[in-house]
């Protein structure tokens, strides 16, 4: 089984023609389901070198 996390940025709503927001992200990465915590680890590790303020998030 794979698992999917999508995620979008840039927009607010429905009011796609927004010129205050010109720019629409959608982003997703899709992983095997026996990998996960590997990859979660390592996304968790690489989040505290950036901010370790966000140590306990």
């Amino acid at each position: 089984m794979y698992l999917l996390y999508a995620d979008e940025s840039g927009n607010t709503g429905t009011d796609l023609d927004n010129n205050q927001q010109p720019i629409f992200v959608l982003a997703g990465i899709l992983v095997n389901d026996k990998n996960w915590h590997k990859i979660n680890n390592k996304f968790n590790k690489g989040k505290i070198e950036i901010l370790p303020i966000l140590e306990n998030y």
